[in-house]
């Protein structure tokens, strides 16, 4: 029983990690396909834009979404086009609520925390530089289901290769030591006879 019980954990433990490194590999190398290939995302919040609600570095968990079963008021995520400081176009995730949605279907209009409250609808840019008011509905991630304060301060620690080195570091100093302590032989205490 005890044998059982143990190969089921390890059976367990291995799926995990298959799984967790497959999630890993799929967003480094296709991160565009993590919903298609999971069903959710997770992306860390970048602006301001929707506070008081979700503040920045919130984590937002996106999951796959039906576009006829969204409603007015949902969060969702999307691609669209912004443009830079400097002028240039540059394609973003955005997790705005979703403000109008039209009887066609071919497209959204978002609004942001603050435009929500106003009752106008956020304006973005097509490839071409045109700006517009409607997100094409092929521009959907997904929906928001839920979100995590303050996770993004963690996962920008990963993101530094400093704070990497020093992860790693420490991770090789803490099995050094446990390495050592376990093989430490404990010394042979000798009683006197009389």
């Amino acid at each position: 029983m005890k044998q059982t019980l143990k190969t089921t954990k390890n059976i367990l433990f291995i799926l995990l990690i298959t799984y967790l490194l497959a999630y890993l590999f799929v967003s480094v190398f296709f991160p565009e396909k993590r919903i298609s290939i999971f069903g959710y995302s997770f992306a860390v919040v970048e602006t301001s834009s929707m506070e008081p609600e979700i503040k920045v570095n919130d984590v937002v968990c996106i999951v796959r979404a039906n576009k006829d079963k969204l409603n007015v008021g949902d969060i969702i995520n999307f691609k669209t086009y912004v443009k830079t400081n400097k002028g240039v176009l540059a394609e973003i995730n955005v997790t705005h609520y979703l403000g109008y949605k039209a009887e066609d279907g071919f497209f959204y209009k978002t609004q942001s925390y603050n435009r929500r409250e106003e009752g106008s609808f956020d304006f973005w840019y097509d490839e071409k530089g045109k700006r517009i008011e409607e997100v094409p509905t092929d521009a959907l991630i997904g929906k928001v289901a839920f979100y995590i304060p303050y996770l993004g301060h963690l996962t920008k620690i990963f993101q530094e290769p400093l704070m990497l080195m020093l992860l790693a570091i420490n991770t090789l100093l803490i099995i050094l030591l446990v390495v050592i302590i376990k093989n430490k032989k404990p010394e042979s205490v000798e009683t006197k006879q009389d």
